[in-house]
């Protein structure tokens, strides 16, 4: 999974079109993100990564991050907390 939002855009628009790149010049104002084409790319094919460009949630693709973060720092923070019992640190109370 990417880990922004242009890598993202770029393998939603990727999976529609043949394409070298995206670029997302204000963040928060799609008409300002740019696909750089491969040569032989058809307008069936451009149309389908600007439908891809149109629906694309911000706030979702967003939460979904975020969300995706949590999930990574509850992991790392248990990996911690088994290491500092393990090495007599803190307690399983300590954690309450």
């Amino acid at each position: 999974m990417a880990e922004n939002l242009a890598g993202i855009l770029h393998e939603q628009v990727a999976a529609v079109a043949p394409i070298e790149g995206v670029r997302l010049k204000i963040r928060a104002d799609k008409t300002t993100w740019e696909v750089d084409f491969l040569p032989g790319a058809t307008q069936a094919e451009k149309d389908a990564a600007q439908a891809v460009i149109d629906g694309f949630d911000i706030a979702a693709e967003d939460a979904a991050h975020a969300a995706q973060e949590v999930r990574e720092a509850k992991v790392a923070g248990t990996k911690l907390a088994d290491i500092l019992i393990a090495k007599g640190i803190i307690t399983e109370e300590d954690l309450g």
